[in-house]
């Protein structure tokens, strides 16, 4: 959705503008208009892709008043079966037909000035790591990676930028250097290059590289942004986690980069320990005043593809087999999530650090950190049930285990939690539902995953919102729930009989839920089940103890929450003039 000509946006930053990433923990100063510094905002891809709800919300006020750049964590554009047999759409894997559609759809709602991912691979076809995994620096990977980029770029109608990835360890098959590598696709494919310097400095380190060549030798040209951040230092490597102040290194590797390639947009990135906005910018404000030459090549930020821009997925890629890429990539993946390195793994691959790590204590970083990330997840989405019950944890790790992940936005990761439950503990599964109900309605998700409308009724037959979650769970999770929701330490959730209850969200208000009596639930059955209404009041008849006042009273609610419109009413709504 394009805004309408009325509303005004702010164009593109100036070349040398200090962003920020847009982080939630800052909503609440952005919401509240307080003063900020920062001339543009970060905003990460996917925490807006799946969400119509608050995230996206949030998103488009900000775009009112500030340019904004997307950043992808997912896309996955070195995968070597990105897309297995692209000119038939139906063979292409549903969330990636999915991810492209929805990213395009947000692309042209938000009109970012950059569109970014990472130079990486993420995933194949059956596992999702949901960690930046590297690349060879080998021509056939050369070829697959730009071959994903020309599709893509062709699908969107413009060109992306591509970030240099931290690693921890490499492959032995390589042929070029990292630089010469992002150089080859940028001038084969035309897309761009987002220079990490944080990940520079950390890849020197790690891979014994030295940090002023890979500054020298990447074409001024094609560098459209640049990333600065923090990174851990350990014993062997160093790791990026975005949780730290900017290192004294990093900074002047950024003040050589200035003079080097010259200024660019310049992104402060914090994900751990995220500070006050104010705080931030504060650290910010002292990157921007690093200076900067002029008599470097400047960048085109956002060009427009003047190719075909291709309306389905049908179109663009020839038919290719997986290959040896795909196999090499199939065989890394599967030896992290079973933490087991065949020996023709090991041999593929090189130790990363120093003094170096070999390639076994390499390929633990990333499972270490995959498996803490899911962890976090699913601490995040279940948060209820770690106040509840002390094997919380040993489950979660084993459904870990048991589960891994194939879905490419973590907020989806933990779905079949409730399932996995339900032989161990049935309030606990029962609180697991609610939890990823809630985390739908949250993101304006329906129960199923499709989007919640703003029209919630049918066009025909009855007037019943579509948009609502109706189940049966324990009475002692509803208890443990709502005491989780209102911090209350002291309940009795002594009674386990099964209690029926509807989840809502209207438009104009929060997440909801209600419990209800047998009567109304077995009435929204029936409404759902296309019912109408005299129907319905027949059926009531035949109820035995259902008061007239209970059920005026219920469809009050239904009507004021937004659930039920009326016939009298939807005829009064839906006539012309």
């Amino acid at each position: 959705m394009k805004p309408s000509n009325e509303t005004v946006r702010p164009a593109a930053p100036e070349m040398d503008a200090p962003g920020l990433g847009l982080r939630r923990e800052h909503y609440e100063h952005l919401r509240q208009g307080l003063p900020v510094q920062t001339t543009w905002f970060e905003a990460i891809t996917e925490n807006y892709l799946d969400s119509l709800g608050r995230p996206r919300h949030m998103l488009r006020q900000v775009r009112r008043n500030y340019p904004v750049a997307l950043h992808g964590v997912s896309l996955s554009i070195a995968s070597a079966e990105l897309f297995p047999l692209a000119q038939n759409a139906q063979t292409s894997p549903e969330s990636m037909q999915n991810y492209l559609k929805r990213w395009r759809l947000l692309i042209e709602e938000i009109e970012p000035f950059i569109v970014s991912d990472h130079l990486c691979w993420t995933r194949t076809p059956a596992l999702q790591s949901h960690d930046l995994l590297p690349v060879s620096y080998s021509e056939p990977w050369l070829k697959r990676l730009c071959e994903n980029v020309d599709f893509v770029q062709s699908f969107l109608g413009r060109s992306i930028a591509l970030e240099n990835v931290s690693s921890y360890v490499s492959w032995a098959n390589s042929e070029m250097q990292e630089w010469e590598f992002l150089n080859e696709v940028s001038q084969r494919t035309g897309c761009g290059i987002l220079l990490d310097i944080n990940n520079v400095a950390v890849n020197a380190h790690n891979h014994e590289m030295n940090s002023e060549n890979f500054i020298l030798g990447i074409r001024p040209e094609s560098v459209w942004q640049y990333h600065i951040a923090g990174h851990e230092v350990l014993e062997h490597i160093r790791f990026d986690t975005h949780g730290q102040a900017v290192s004294s290194e990093v900074r002047n590797l950024y003040a050589r980069a200035l003079e080097i390639i010259g200024p660019r947009p310049l992104l402060l990135e914090r994900d751990q320990d995220i500070p006050d906005l104010p705080e931030l910018e504060m650290e910010l404000m002292e990157l921007a005043r690093v200076p900067a030459s002029i008599d470097n090549p400047s960048a085109t930020l956002h060009p427009e593809r003047n190719i075909h821009s291709a309306t389905a997925l049908t179109k663009a890629l020839p038919d290719r087999e997986p290959g040896e890429v795909a196999g090499d990539q199939q065989r890394f993946i599967e030896s992290l999530f079973k933490g087991k390195l065949p020996m023709d793994v090991h041999d593929s691959l090189k130790g990363a650090g120093q003094p170096g790590l070999n390639a076994l204590q390499s390929m633990n970083v990333y499972r270490d950190s995959i498996l803490s990330r899911l962890m976090e997840a699913l601490e995040e989405l279940y948060a209820p049930l770690l106040d509840i019950n002390d094997s919380c944890l040993n489950w979660f790790q084993e459904y870990i285990q048991t589960h891994p992940p194939k879905h490419y936005n973590l907020s989806d990761y933990g779905h079949n939690m409730s399932a996995f439950l339900k032989g161990r503990d049935t309030v606990a599964s029962d609180i697991a539902r609610l939890c990823f109900l809630q985390n739908r309605f949250f993101h304006g998700q329906r129960p199923g995953g499709g989007w919640i409308q703003a029209q919630l009724y049918q066009e025909k037959g009855v007037g019943i919102s579509r948009n609502i979650a109706l189940l049966s769970v324990s009475h002692s999770a509803i208890v443990r729930w709502k005491a989780w929701k209102e911090q209350k330490s002291d309940f009795d959730p002594e009674e386990e009989k099964k209690v029926p209850l509807i989840i809502f969200r209207s438009p104009s208000g929060p997440i909801s839920l209600r419990e209800l009596k047998s009567f109304e639930a077995a009435l929204l059955v029936r409404l759902l089940r296309g019912w109408t209404l005299f129907e319905c009041m027949q059926w009531l008849g035949t109820v035995e103890s259902v008061q007239t006042e209970e059920v005026s009273s219920f469809f009050r609610f239904l009507t004021l929450a937004e659930i039920y419109r009326p016939e009298s009413e939807k005829a009064t709504t839906g006539a012309g003039p």
